[in-house]
């Protein structure tokens, strides 16, 4: 691995961004974001650290002497007081807005990742206040008072604040459902334990060893107490990532876990005739699929267990796999948030531990593999280990340092190895592209005797990066495909030229196959969505012979139109539809467009990836709706589909680059160009003869189905169509129905 050098922290306060692409951290009463590709400082904040009134009131109403109180007032407002040091600190889901909290002075800070000079501010009053932090929805701050008076949530579009009495513990008496929707919090009223459900559902602790697992309604649907009643309690209670179990932790060194019946998992009890023994289970956490358990009991801190757990409609029967155990007390262990197989441990010393599951042993099959990872540092003593969102690395705490490691990846990339890698073309632009290779216990059990399945290259569309593709990567991979998915030029990672004759079709046509050449992958199927279609029609017309068969999503393919004019389009548009079907595209090719979109880069994803795609026949579409949907600031729910961290890595390119390099291939469409470029295109190669599948979103307000299937009938000889109830990101919305989709097609129509 490779190690950042040491940098000071306060109170471990260090978090990546949902994207992976920023690192924040606080010291003292300074915010910090740097890049974590080359630790680059990106933004600085030096806080304000005058109380709020209230606060400011209280002190003055204090019993101290005139003398005492001038010398504490002045001391507890200069930043270097520890009063004034922040002590708490989080991203929003999309890594917009960062918040700051100082607990002592009851403010909360509000920062804007892309404008330094937007700050907003919450002052806690008279309650106090013991922690913030914010909720799913990237929008709403949720502040817990002192004294467990009050939760206090407050709204970033609103500005108003909803209140939720008498919480029990800011700690852990209060947890989101997964998707965010609801949030059920413990609270005590009138001597009485009860529990409040405002957007979430999961578990909460009682007095008693007794589980109570109820619905939304507020039925009683199970409760759960093992035989005989142990009485020590509960300690810690764990879902399973597809709700199956819940395993329940108490202090008396079991894990029990609940179907319809109950399995004890024993570990060695304490020596009970020593005084003030220490027992119970300090930690239970799954990893990411649900196969495997992890548990550290506090009488054995050396030792971490992990049990293997049955997946969907395997046999019930978990047991023990493997013992870790440390020559020194293991103080934290954390699973890998993408990959199933892989933990990384801390032991309080100058190493970081890692258990994987993953390594391929000399037999071919895969073996587990533990590893001892020395920190480049003197005097580094590692108190905390704490993973990146994408995985690829973590950031390792000592108590007043941190320093980040990195996996070292193979740039080369050999044919077995699904990475990220780059590739420079003729014309010296960089592209970066995903490369995958079929797994190869898949490999193995395909027929000898079959011919190879082709290479998949897909492209995206405008807005987007190969990340779009997700879905699609992970279920063809496992399918056994090769796949090929670059960064379109002026998005992602990939080269963003502004000389608009660098988007031409052809010219970026010639860059993918160059791609291909590199790779040297022959058998290829061409998929693309969007401005990704447009590509996949090109090279069907330039590059007849190189490809077996052409797939479009939601816009199909694109016949050349050497004489096409924007004016034209717009008018026949709205004459056959009643409004025009692409008026965004003048827009885009506005000279102050992408200023416009970088100022209002929230308005413009939200109507992007808007929930009710029907939004865009008024807001999108029409000749200057997105252009007042932007000066509005305008805001609408955004589509359940849409992942956070997908959206946080695409507002993040945009905040590093820009967006005017990716609207130059709408400028080259609106001025003319690529029909200028059209003109190249043989004749014969007008319609296409090889397999063609059209998938049509039959809610897609600007690339209508019904076009697009006239279109593909008209001028594909060998169509399949197929229609989804779903608008323009069907490939995110509909993943299974895409998916199968097209292998049913690939397999029957291309690869027969």
């Amino acid at each position: 691995m490779d190690f950042t050098e040491l940098y000071k922290h306060t109170s471990s306060l260090v978090s990546f961004s949902p994207g992976a692409q920023f690192l924040l951290t606080a010291t003292q009463d300074r915010i910090v974001v740097r890049r974590t590709d080359t630790f680059q400082i990106t933004r600085s904040w030096l806080l304000d650290p005058s109380p709020s009134p209230t606060q400011a009131a209280l002190t003055q109403s204090s019993s101290k002497s005139d003398t005492q109180k001038k010398s504490s007032q002045a001391l507890a407002s200069t930043s270097t007081h520890p009063d004034c040091w922040i002590t708490h600190i989080g991203w929003s889901c999309d890594s917009e807005y960062i918040l700051a909290a100082c607990a002592k002075k009851g403010v909360v800070h509000l920062l804007k990742l892309r404008d330094e000079t937007w700050e907003g501010r919450i002052d806690s009053g008279a309650e106090g206040l013991v922690k913030a932090e914010w909720a799913p929805d990237g929008r709403t701050i949720i502040c817990f008072s002192d004294w467990g008076l009050r939760i206090s949530i407050w709204s970033l579009t609103s500005g108003t604040p909803t209140y939720i009495q008498f919480p029990i513990h800011p700690d852990k008496g209060y947890a989101f459902r997964s998707d965010g929707r609801y949030l059920i919090v413990a609270e005590r009223h009138k001597s009485r334990d009860t529990l409040g459900v405002y957007d979430a559902s999961d578990a909460y602790r009682l007095v008693r060893y007794k589980l109570h697992v109820v619905s939304l309604a507020g039925d009683l649907l199970t409760t759960f107490s093992p035989y005989p009643d142990p009485i020590l309690g509960i300690r810690k209670v764990a879902w399973h990532p597809s709700g199956t179990f819940i395993a329940v932790g108490g202090w008396d060194d079991k894990v029990d876990d609940r179907i319809t019946g109950s399995h004890v998992l024993n570990a060695v009890r304490p020596d009970i005739t020593k005084p003030n023994p220490k027992s119970g289970v300090v930690q239970m956490d799954w990893n990411l699929t649900g196969s495997l358990l992890l548990v550290r009991f506090e009488h054995v801190p050396q030792a971490i267990f992990l049990y293997n757990f049955p997946l969907a409609g395997e046999k019930f029967a978990p047991h023990l796999r493997t013992v870790l155990i440390q020559s020194q007390h293991a103080l934290q262990a954390k699973w890998n948030p993408v990959r199933k197989g892989h933990l990384a441990v801390c032991c309080g010393n100058s190493s970081v531990y890692t258990w994987s599951d993953e390594w391929i042993g000399e037999s071919g099959e895969e073996e587990e593999i533990a590893e001892c990872i020395g920190v480049p540092a003197e005097n580094f003593e590692t108190k905390d280990v704490c993973w990146s969102p994408d995985g690829k690395g973590f950031i390792l705490f000592s108590k007043d340092y941190f320093c980040c490691a990195f996996e070292v990846t193979d740039e080369a990339g050999g044919d077995d190895v699904n990475c990220n890698r780059t590739f420079k073309t003729s014309r010296g632009l960089t592209y970066s592209y995903y490369r995958s290779f079929p797994p190869e216990e898949v490999v193995n059990e395909q027929d000898p005797s079959d011919p190879p399945l082709p290479t998949l290259l897909f492209l995206h569309g405008f807005l987007t990066s190969f990340r779009l593709w997700t879905h699609q990567i992970e279920y063809f991979h496992n399918k056994g495909f090769p796949l090929i998915v670059p960064d379109q030029l002026g998005f992602g990672d990939t080269s963003k030229p502004l000389n608009i004759e660098d988007y031409r079709a052809s010219a970026i046509c010639k860059d993918i196959v160059e791609l291909l050449d590199f790779e040297k992958v022959n058998s290829v199927i061409a998929i693309g969505h969007d401005i990704g279609s447009k590509i996949v029609s090109r090279l069907a017309n330039f590059y007849p012979d190189r490809f077996q068969a052409y797939g479009f999503l939601a816009v199909p393919y694109s016949a050349p139109r050497p004489m096409s004019r924007i004016d034209y389009t717009l008018w026949a548009t709205k004459k056959m539809a009643g409004y025009e079907l692409c008026g965004h595209l003048s827009f885009f090719a506005e000279d102050d467009a992408h200023t416009l979109i970088q100022e209002k880069l929230d308005a413009f994803f939200s109507i992007a990836f808007a929930q009710d795609p029907k939004l865009w026949v008024t807001h999108v579409a029409p000749l200057g709706a997105l252009r007042t949907w932007l000066e509005h600031d305008g805001r609408t729910p955004q589509g359940a589909y849409l992942r956070q961290e997908d959206l946080s890595t695409w507002k993040n390119v945009i905040s590093r680059d820009g967006i005017q390099a990716a609207l130059l291939w709408h400028k080259a469409m609106v001025t003319g160009i690529n029909a200028d470029d059209d003109k190249g295109v043989p004749l014969d190669n007008y319609p296409v003869h090889k397999p063609v599948f059209f998938g049509a979103a039959n809610h897609d307000y600007i690339s209508r189905s019904v076009l697009g299937i006239a279109t593909t009938n008209y001028h594909c000889k060998n169509a399949t169509i197929r229609e989804f109830h779903d608008g323009h990101w069907l490939m995110m919305s509909s993943p299974s129905e895409v998916n199968a989709a097209l292998f049913s097609w690939i397999m029957d129509v291309v690869y027969m």
